[in-house]
């Protein structure tokens, strides 16, 4: 995660719109769940339940908003688009540097 350093590893479920998070070595007995939206390249997580380390990862899974980097074959995105259309219009994204 940018803002955090955080990196992690581990297994997860999708069902609907409820993301399930285990197999984390931080938190291997612990199994999160967020509820999740996507908006173009945009994705939110929203804790729905994640008793892992003092709510750590859950502040680092739901400190913002993740933004989508490739495509399904693997191919970089243009970082310089908005990650929606809704961010292209009201200018409400941090414009990266050099675009």
């Amino acid at each position: 995660h940018d803002g955090t350093g955080f990196h992690g590893i581990g297994s997860f479920t999708i069902v609907g719109d409820k993301l399930t998070v285990f197999n984390d070595p931080n938190c291997h007995l612990e199994t999160g769940t967020y509820i999740w939206e996507a908006d173009g390249r945009s994705l939110v997580l929203k804790t729905d339940d994640d008793p892992c380390a003092f709510g750590l990862r859950a502040k680092n899974l739901g400190l913002g908003v993740w933004i989508k980097q490739s495509g399904a074959e693997g191919s970089l995105i243009d970082h310089c688009q908005p990650p929606s259309l809704e961010a292209a219009i009201s200018g409400h994204w941090p414009t990266p540097e050099g675009c």
